[in-house]
């Protein structure tokens, strides 16, 4: 018990320094974000409440794109870091929360192509809701 907790620190800076999750991490897919969330401050630890928050919509996503968690995890970051590039900044859970409300609407298509859509309709200058709303406007499943 006393080396587990003894390696938590190094694990979870093992897991900040992570550019994405491998086939391996599906497990860490929430506690990988909430680092990403606060990327620039090492100190932070998320928290069971932070992890918590980031778990619930990774499930949400993955149950309706059929992607798994990890996969959702890295595509959500990857977004936020092509966004980034073009001085466009969104957090991590307004991008969960917004191609959850996509899914959820019955848009066809995966995850990935979820986020490039949002990223396209973002670099065309669209706001967060101008894009969530054309996503969802457009491509109904039947």
């Amino acid at each position: 018990m006393a080396e587990s907790a003894a390696n938590a620190p190094d694990r979870v800076d093992k897991l900040r320094k992570a550019k994405f999750l491998n086939l391996t991490e599906n497990e860490v897919a929430a506690e990988w974000l909430a680092l990403q969330e606060h990327r620039e401050d090492p100190s932070y630890r998320p928290s069971s409440g932070d992890i918590a928050e980031f778990e619930q919509r990774i499930k949400l996503l993955a149950r309706y794109t059929q992607e798994d968690r990890r996969m959702v995890a890295n595509r959500t970051v990857q977004t936020r870091d092509l966004l980034a590039e073009h001085d466009v900044h969104e957090t991590l859970l307004t991008l969960l929360d917004g191609m959850a409300d996509v899914a959820e609407a019955h848009v066809v298509g995966n995850y990935g192509t979820y986020c490039q859509w949002y990223v396209n309709l973002r670099q065309g200058r669209l706001d967060h809701r101008q894009a969530l709303q054309q996503m969802m406007a457009l491509k109904r499943a039947p």
